[in-house]
């Protein structure tokens, strides 16, 4: 039984070994998407309309770590980030202002295949 746990064990870490690669380079397009996002979302909103946002989603804007407008904008990135709930957000900033291109947002940061 313990040659059979160690066997398995070797399998498991040349497999991690293998997908850790493809996992930062996911985690880094995931990250410069939302600083990208969050960027945006700082230029064509003010912080009311931030805070309002997050309130229709049931984030109360208090918990929101950022005392100006680009801390609040990252905080709420992150918040939909985290639970991978991204494309709930961009839905959301697509209908407040549809004449933003969000799509290429992403198409800049490799998050999306063109």
């Amino acid at each position: 039984m313990s040659d059979d746990l160690r066997q398995l064990a070797l399998r498991v870490a040349k497999l991690e070994a293998r997908l850790a690669p493809a996992t930062r380079r996911t985690v880094r397009r995931q990250r410069r998407a939302e600083a990208k996002i969050a960027e945006w979302i700082e230029e064509f909103f003010d912080v009311q309309e931030i805070d309002t946002m997050a309130f229709e989603f049931g984030i109360d804007p208090e918990t929101l770590n950022g005392q100006n407008k680009t801390g609040r904008a990252r905080a709420l990135v992150q918040h939909f980030g985290r639970r991978g709930l991204l494309d709930t957000l961009l839905a959301q900033l697509v209908e407040e202002r549809p004449h933003v291109d969000w799509h290429s947002a992403l198409l800049d940061t490799g998050e999306l295949a063109a």
